[in-house]
């Protein structure tokens, strides 16, 4: 190593050399979205800013870090997971669409989609079931949702939960 590196590499305590470490590993981590080295690097910049100027014995600053980034990363996992459990149970409003009634305008059988209309809106509706073509006045029910198209079908083919607007059933 050169004079002048080593000259350099002298003047930094340990907490400079740790914060820059978990500020790499943070930037780094941002970049390549792993989730994994985050930990690490808040534990390491957490650490430096605790020990700056409590000690400079090298075994307890280790032993610091170590528990910190424990912590914390047992804490990011646990929230992590938590988080993206909640975002993929969440249901939609259009799923309080199921079972409800709807008024059949215009024919719907199971290959040719058909018009018909819940709580004053009109919609494309296609028949659940092959044998079971329905005409205008027939009872029906949503059974599926299917992008901007209702899959429908007799009542007795399907338990309906509910006859009201979205959310009162």
């Amino acid at each position: 190593m050169s004079t002048t590196a080593a000259a350099w590499l002298d003047s930094w305590d340990l907490w400079h050399i740790l914060a820059l470490l978990g500020l790499v590993l943070i930037i780094l981590d941002v970049v390549l979205w792993t989730q994994v080295i985050l930990p690490l690097g808040i534990g390491l910049v957490l650490t430096a800013a605790a020990s700056l100027g409590i000690t400079s014995n090298i075994i307890l600053t280790y032993v610091g870090t170590g528990i910190v980034a424990l912590c914390y990363g047992v804490f990011y996992s646990v929230f992590f997971k938590l988080a993206k459990s909640s975002r993929a149970s969440a249901a939609t409003p259009m799923d309080s669409y199921l079972g409800k009634s709807i008024t059949i305008l215009s024919p719907v059988s199971h290959t040719e989609p058909g018009e018909v209309t819940i709580f004053g809106e009109h919609w494309s509706a296609q028949s659940a079931h092959a044998n079971a073509p329905m005409k205008p006045g027939d009872p029906a029910v949503i059974t599926k949702i299917d992008g901007n198209k209702l899959i429908i079908a007799p009542p007795d083919h399907h338990p309906g939960r509910g006859e009201g607007p979205p959310g009162t059933s």
